[in-house]
This record gives C-alpha cells, structure tokens and sequence, in this order.
C-alpha cells in the first residue's frame, strides 16, 4: 500500500486544517525540554541550534485571543518531537527567516476559536503551533502537516500575500476557480486524500484556495515526491506548479540548494 492509499479510518478522516478523532486526555508535561528522553532533547536541540528557532514545551492552558490549547503530554512531545527532526532536518535556515517562524511551540487540544487544529501558524507572533497528541496511527498525517503549516508561514512572507497569487492561479486549468479556502473543507473526511483525476491540483482540498494548492503541494513534495511523480508526466498544469514552487522556495536563499526535489 502507497502512502497515500490511506485506508485506515483515522487517515481519511484527516484534513491538514483539523482532524476529527478521539484523543486520550492525559495531565500536561510540568517539565521543560530537559526534561525529555535523551534522543529527543538531542534531535531537538540539534535541529534549533541549526535553523535558529527556539522550542517549548506548554504545561499550561490558554484560551487568549483566537488560538486556544493545552499543555502537551511529555511522552507525546517526544514522539512528535523525532518526527519535526526528521522533517524539518533538510530545512535552511533562510526558510525560517523567510517564514519569520522564531518559536515553536508543542501543546494538545489545539484549537483555532472553537475549530479543533493539528497546527496553527500564528504570524504576528512568529511563532507555529503543534498539537503533539496524534499518535503513531496518524504519523502520515502528522508529517504532512509539518510541511503544510510551515508553507503556510513562509508563503505569507515571502512576498506580504497569502490568499492571492495571480501568477499561481494562471497555472490552473482554463475556467477553473477556487472554494472559499480551506476553512470551508474541515468537515470533508475525504478532502486531503491524494486524488488521481483532479487535473492540476494533488486533491480536493488544494482546490479551496491559493494559500491550500501551494501548501498542499509543498507537504506533499518534501514527504513523499515520487508517490507525485506518475501523475505529473501526465499534468502540465501540475508539472508548471511543481516548477514554479521549486523557484518561489528557493528565491529567499541566495542561490544555495534548497531541498525540494526537482521534477
């Protein structure tokens, strides 16, 4: 089974804004990043040394403004914590300048309003936040939404723009308009699976919005490229936005090699 078959239950009910799944509450981690087993507090101080960003673990609830969460389990933020390493291991250090992303932030119940969220990015802050309490069953996922949420920062950033790309859009099929962004996919468990005849995007739920198609094809490039790649020899409109990702990531970063995959 491809990666992206994604037969389980858990997986389809995934979308990279919210998943809908039952989770084991359990008390908050009262520690810092000390406090974590000797891998994890290594893969995690390594990979901050390396990209300039700052990590926390939240003990506490918040419910300020419009992100809401709880203090993350510390068994929980260890496991999610291996996973960031291995993710994000290939990151430059100018994405994360370019993104602005300055903390990260581990917590549980996280909640947009009263949207539940596996990651929120919060710009003004500089700072994204990660729902640590997904276990290994929804791991696929979990990853992808690490890739998806970072885009998310950086696509803000890159240029002051989010919600519009008039050069993007114009490589679309003739007649084709997006949703009301991804807001409006949350309660379709089927949205993010990896669709086979949606000529031009990787999904449904990249076809909600500008800022959803680049992220939803920036998750997938950095996870699993080559599940990607029969379909883009028979794409135009998909092999156009695979090149031009390839040079929107790699403009902030002075020449150097970035490590989205070229088609």
């Amino acid at each position: 089974m491809t990666r992206f078959a994604w037969a389980s239950l858990a997986a389809a009910l995934a979308t990279f804004g919210v998943l809908v799944a039952t989770r084991v509450r359990r008390e908050p981690a009262k520690h810092g990043l000390d406090a974590l087993e000797p891998a994890s507090r290594v893969a995690l101080e390594q990979l901050a040394r390396r990209i300039g960003v700052e990590f926390e673990i939240l003990a506490d609830a918040s419910d300020g403004g419009n992100i809401h969460h709880e203090g993350a389990d510390l068994d929980d933020a260890a496991r999610y914590v291996r996973w960031l390493a291995d993710e994000w291991s290939d990151y430059p250090r100018c994405w994360f300048e370019t993104a602005r992303i300055s903390r990260v932030r581990l917590c549980s119940n996280l909640r947009w309003k009263v949207q539940p969220r596996a990651a929120i990015p919060d710009f003004d802050g500089g700072a994204m936040y990660f729902d640590v309490a997904f276990g290994p069953d929804l791991e696929e996922y979990v990853r992808r939404v690490m890739h998806h949420e970072f885009y998310h920062s950086f696509d803000r950033f890159d240029d002051g723009e989010l919600y519009a790309d008039a050069a993007w859009s114009k490589l679309n099929p003739p007649g084709f308009t997006y949703g009301g962004g991804g807001v409006t996919r949350q309660s379709d468990p089927t949205t993010s699976l990896l669709a086979t005849g949606t000529v031009g995007f990787v999904d449904d739920y990249a076809t909600s919005g500008v800022e959803e198609d680049k992220a939803e094809l920036f998750a997938i490039l950095m996870y699993s490229p080559d599940e990607l790649r029969p379909r883009v020899a028979g794409d135009p409109y998909l092999a156009s936005k695979w090149d031009r990702l390839a040079e929107l990531v790699a403009r902030p970063c002075a020449g150097a090699a970035t490590p989205l995959p070229r088609r």
